[in-house]
Parts: C-alpha cells; structure tokens; sequence
C-alpha cells in the first residue's frame, strides 16, 4: 500500500488545485466503527464540516452500503448527495431511485435466504439492503 508521506509533493499538487467537490464513505469515515450498524453515529465535527463544504463545493456526497435512506437520515444535511447500497440506490427528488429495480431487490432476498439456510454460525448477522445485503461476521464464534 503506498504510504502518504513518501508522495508528499505528489500530495501538495493535487492539494494545490481548486476543489470542486468531496465524495466521502460514511461508516469508518464521518462515524466510527461500530459493534453494530445501528449502533453508529454521524460525528458531529464530521456533520458540520460536510455543512460547510457543501456551501462552497460544487458537489458533496456520502456514499454507503446502507440503504439510502438510512445514509439520508443519519447525516441529515439538504444540498448534498446521498448514495447508498453500494451505489445501487440514489436519493433523488425525495425518493429512493434503485438501480435494477425491485427486481434486483428480490433476486438478492432470494440469494440471502438460500446462504442463511446454509451459514447457520453464532453471531453471524444478515442485513437485507434491498438490492444488495451484507453478512456482518466481526460477532460469529470460529
């Protein structure tokens, strides 16, 4: 993996330029990992400051593997963009647009209960988000 400070004048340049916009993951990034997705929070320093670019950028924008409108409501912030489930779902208008539609949604609903009914481990978790899912494992026993 490159490391940041053995590109220093790499780093300055692209520093150097005007910025047009900001596109930022959410969970590890403006919250902290937590045990759980419901367990985490949008920083407060990390909301603030995406208020303040998004008043001087051309474009912010949260992406996420929650569904949207989770992403939506747990940063809260009008006048940015939010993508969600990995980039299949978009905030737009007020409404959740999916790509693949509803149909992607029950394909992947059917691929989640076939794996559930096979990974039957303590502490694994699966997460319907609509057109994709996620099996958290940080809490499963060996």
């Amino acid at each position: 993996m490159p490391y940041l400070f053995d590109h220093l004048d790499d780093a300055r340049r692209v520093a150097s330029q005007p910025v047009r916009g900001l596109v930022t993951d959410l969970d590890g990034t403006l919250s902290e990992i937590a045990p759980t997705p419901a367990e985490a929070r949008l920083d407060p320093a990390c909301g603030a400051a995406l208020a303040q670019l998004a008043a001087g950028l051309d474009l912010v924008a949260v992406i996420s593997g929650r569904p949207v409108a989770g992403v939506r409501q747990m940063v809260g912030l009008d006048g940015i963009e939010y993508v969600g489930a990995q980039g299949f779902e978009r905030w737009r208008r007020g409404t959740v647009e999916r790509w693949g539609g509803e149909e992607a949604v029950a394909r992947t609903r059917t691929a989640v209960a076939a794996l559930r009914a096979r990974l039957a481990v303590e502490g694994l978790r699966f997460e319907d988000k609509g057109a994709l899912a996620a099996i958290h494992y940080r809490q499963a026993r060996n």
